[in-house]
């Protein structure tokens, strides 16, 4: 019966064996993706550190890691897209063979013949002293409230850059030295901003080379950005008896957002957060990316657009997120009185307007507006007025904020207990019913 079991043992693993490819350490190896996946196979030993890269080139892939036990090490789908590079790196435990399985992630059309590189290196000792540091320190940074590492890290690969030419290498600096090296706060950042991806940092450094060469000096500001913060957190305990603070991760994008928020986290775009009118802004003169000059050209100290995009984000992590369907009335207005709120919120705790520019349009215009919006207010389609940048040449985007500020600053003028109305625009439910209350309609019949 023995004999017969290491039998069936063996003829397994010749199974196993033949079923799937070996990779060898310090080569690339160029495939083409099946449909079903393909199943590779590493020798790993004891205690080393190996690092696997899958260069996505056209095609979006998941990579997922097994022990020779079929117990799951990791799977590893980045917000990468289909160009940027899915990596993993991995201490061995065991003396062990590890299965390697890449497939086409399941929410995009399979494409034939869809091409991958896959690298797969033994970490040399230096590189893993290396490795072991960053993780230690990623892991210390991860336990801080206000988290700047992410901000060291990116300029550590744009200095990097300069010693490769190619758009491969380039994405490949970018990749190892700041993506891969992620704080949890801007690995949730790439979770919310998918086109984050180190093939699009290229991109925006190839088209802005002059823009981020000017900033780099403001961003030291951030490293000392933590009584600013906690000046927003004092104000908003001092207004608001309920409020929860949040960690704050600092970091460096691709032009996308000057701030976003997710269940743990406020992330702030510090490319946009940290621009000011001394910052190189002539690459922006043609449309759309006239559009950002706005929010780039900030004329004041940069710790205080710091404090006025913080306190709008904050807004933001207090709001209601468990709305049920009856709430979710007139799309359009509760998204604009959303964001609008949080204008009107963060002006109100530390003493400026994030969009001053969409507040100067808008007074100028201001009937005309309400009456444009006022007709497509219950519609689901958002684009004509909120996250519209580079949809129109004539007027700023996102408009729908200034509807929602002045609709909160109708509702506060119009309240005998302020400190109950920004309660209330804080914790808002029914967008229909805030707006009566607020008599902002009223004000133009």
């Amino acid at each position: 019966m023995r004999t017969l079991c290491l039998l069936i043992i063996f003829l397994s693993n010749l199974s196993f064996l033949s079923a799937q490819t070996l990779l060898n350490t310090g080569r690339t190896t160029e495939v083409k993706v099946e449909p079903e996946g393909n199943n590779y196979i590493i020798q790993a030993k004891r205690g080393n550190i190996y690092k696997i890269d899958i260069n996505q080139r056209g095609l979006d892939v998941v990579l997922n890691i097994k022990d020779s036990s079929n117990n799951l090490i990791a799977e590893v789908d980045s917000p990468s897209g289909s160009f940027g590079t899915e990596s993993y790196t991995f201490k061995a435990k065991e003396n062990e063979l590890i299965k390697i399985h890449i497939y086409p992630f399941e929410d995009q059309d399979f494409i034939e013949g869809g091409q991958i590189d896959i690298r797969f290196n033994e970490i040399e000792q230096e590189f893993a002293r290396r490795w072991k540091k960053d993780q230690r320190k990623i892991s210390r940074e991860n336990r801080r409230n206000i988290q700047t590492l992410d901000i060291q890290n990116f300029w550590e690969a744009y200095d990097a850059l300069a010693d490769v030419s190619t758009l491969e290498d380039s994405i490949e600096v970018i990749q190892r030295l700041y993506i891969d090296r992620a704080t949890d706060g801007f690995k949730q950042f790439m979770q919310v901003r998918p086109e984050t991806n180190a093939f699009n940092y290229v991109q925006a450094l190839r088209m802005f080379p002059k823009f981020y060469a000017s900033l780099r000096e403001n961003t030291d500001v951030v490293f000392e950005s933590e009584k600013d913060v906690q000046y927003v957190f004092n104000r908003f305990e001092k207004v608001y008896s309920r409020f929860k603070p949040f960690k704050v991760c600092f970091l460096i994008g691709t032009l996308n957002t000057g701030g976003t928020v997710t269940d743990d986290y406020v992330l702030i775009g510090s490319e946009i957060t940290c621009s000011t009118a001394k910052t190189d802004l002539s690459e922006f003169k043609n449309p759309p990316f006239n559009q950002l000059i706005p929010h780039l050209n900030y004329a004041g100290d940069i710790s205080q657009k710091i404090r006025n995009i913080v306190a709008h984000e904050c807004v933001h992590t207090q709001q209601p997120n468990d709305l049920d369907i009856a709430e979710q009335t007139c799309q359009l207005l509760h998204a604009s009185l959303s964001e609008g709120f949080c204008d009107f919120v963060g002006e109100y705790l530390v003493g400026e307007q994030i969009n001053a520019n969409l507040v100067e349009f808008g007074d100028q215009h201001e009937e005309e507006l309400w009456n444009s919006f006022k007709d497509a207010m219950c519609e689901d389609d958002l684009e004509d007025w909120l996250y519209n940048y580079g949809r129109f040449e004539d007027k700023p985007a996102d408009l729908g904020y200034y509807i929602g500020y002045v609709v909160a600053r109708n509702y506060y003028a119009e309240a005998k207990n302020k400190e109950q109305a920004i309660k209330d625009l804080i914790e808002f439910r029914n967008a229909e019913e805030i707006l009566k209350a607020s008599k902002y309609d009223s004000k133009w019949n």
